[in-house]
């Protein structure tokens, strides 16, 4: 980090040298890499540094491919969720998996009806939290 942002001479030096050594190696069929920083970034308050980050892995794919997993922790029932800066997000990835239809809704609140949104989540989380639990499994 230089700035605050991912340096790409960095980047290029370390994780970018790493990759193509590792797809030189003879018998390589293929490599996966997960990218645990970009959601280290986005959880500490650093948005523009995860995008940055996705935008040097994506750079990385095109000069050496292989296959990229990512994963964010959001809690879009958090008041101080951003939705504004989760299309920066979206636009960076070739494919999300959601965790259901539920975030959906709650984005849609947030885009659609931004005075009412916290208003509608809390009591939600209100009621879910005081629903009773049936079966043995944990509710998450």
């Amino acid at each position: 980090m230089v700035d605050g942002q991912p340096d790409p001479e960095r980047f290029e030096n370390t994780v970018g040298a790493l990759i193509r050594r590792l797809r030189a190696q003879p018998g390589e069929v293929g490599l996966c890499a997960y990218g645990e920083m970009v959601d280290l970034l986005w959880n500490a308050g650093h948005s523009s540094a995860a995008l940055r980050l996705e935008d040097l892995w994506n750079e990385l794919l095109e000069a050496s491919p292989f296959s990229l997993l990512c994963a964010y922790q959001m809690d879009v029932f958090d008041k101080e969720f951003q939705s504004g800066v989760l299309n920066g997000v979206l636009c960076a990835h070739t494919r999300l998996v959601s965790e259901g239809d539920g975030e959906a809704t709650v984005l849609w609140l947030r885009n659609n009806l931004p005075d009412y949104a916290d208003e509608i989540l809390e009591r939600a989380r209100g009621a879910y939290q005081a629903a009773p639990t049936h079966g043995h499994g944990n509710r998450n």
